[in-house]
């Protein structure tokens, strides 16, 4: 029985690491021109965005999000909900 996914989440990273090519991600999250994978970060940022629940997702926010990503050079989850 598999369980069902409780919380949508976007991972927003310039680079790719160790163990992401695991996770059913969109090739729109990543932003990278090399195909060499890092070992993994030993930092996550965590991003909820505002919204209210009715007037943005986490989509609205990768204006933001992808230079974070590149500029701080650790990946970045992103709640959606």
């Amino acid at each position: 029985m598999q369980s069902k996914q409780l919380v949508s989440i976007k991972l927003l990273s310039h680079e790719m690491r160790e163990g992401m090519d695991k996770l059913a991600l969109k090739k729109s999250d990543f932003e990278t021109s090399s195909k060499k994978i890092l070992p993994m970060s030993d930092q996550l940022l965590m991003h909820v965005h505002g919204g209210g629940f009715i007037a943005t997702s986490s989509t609205t926010h990768e204006v933001y999000l992808k230079p974070w990503a590149l500029g701080l050079e650790i990946p970045i989850v992103s709640v959606d909900y």
